[in-house]
């Protein structure tokens, strides 16, 4: 087995602020459709759950295949965001993939600020550079709006960044997919212990004004 996806999409399911608004109408259309343009042939591979994941499917081992076949994580990052159990282990299965790749100032994860409101631990913002989409947190953002243009140069930019960053990943490591205590969540309970404040834990498959999964 190897990488089945380029990318992992990972965010807090809310639409205050309207983060699920902002990733079905406006984000991952044309972020796919520039990294296709990058990457022909093949194109690109994005794993977001509510597309991936099939009614009837047990949704944390769905995730889990999803985190241990994808080379980069681009988290949509709220300050709730890391008071959520789920998103905290997504974010720290990359984070523990870079320690160990060694990677030095390259990395495997590729932030993107969807609000200013609020704090986000130290360690992201003094760590890594973040793609600030927080002027464009409204939701949906129309074709024929006036912020379409300068949206989409954002998603252009950021998707070179992503482009980029895709050719650095190490080699697929089948240990990603076979040893979850060791690769999942053992990092996420050493980022928990060290560095964040307890998340809101969630039993799944909790439903969160009737919109999906409490994430």
């Amino acid at each position: 087995m190897a990488y089945e996806y380029e990318v992992f999409i990972s965010y807090r399911r809310t639409d205050e602020p309207p983060v699920q608004t902002f990733l079905e109408r406006s984000f991952i259309g044309v972020f796919r459709g520039l990294l296709n343009e990058m990457l022909q042939p093949n194109g690109v591979r994005i794993f977001y759950d509510r597309h991936d994941i099939r009614t009837g499917k047990k949704w944390p081992g769905t995730i889990h295949k999803g985190l241990a076949h994808s080379k980069i994580l681009v988290p949509i990052l709220i300050p709730s965001y890391f008071h959520r159990e789920w998103c905290l282990r997504e974010y720290a299965v990359f984070y523990h993939r870079e320690q160990q790749a060694n990677m030095g100032d390259d990395g495997l994860i590729f932030p993107v600020l969807f609000t200013k409101v609020g704090d986000l631990p130290a360690h992201v913002t003094e760590r890594i550079q973040l793609a600030d989409f927080s002027e464009y947190n409204y939701g949906e953002i129309r074709k024929d709006s006036p912020e379409n243009k300068p949206f989409r140069k954002a998603v252009e930019r950021f998707a070179k960044d992503v482009f980029d960053g895709l050719s650095k990943t190490p080699a697929w490591n089948p240990d990603w997919a076979n040893n979850r205590a060791a690769w999942c969540d053992t990092p996420y309970q050493n980022l928990l212990k060290n560095r964040l404040p307890p998340p809101v834990m969630n039993t799944p498959p909790s439903i969160e004004n009737e919109k999906g999964i409490l994430r």
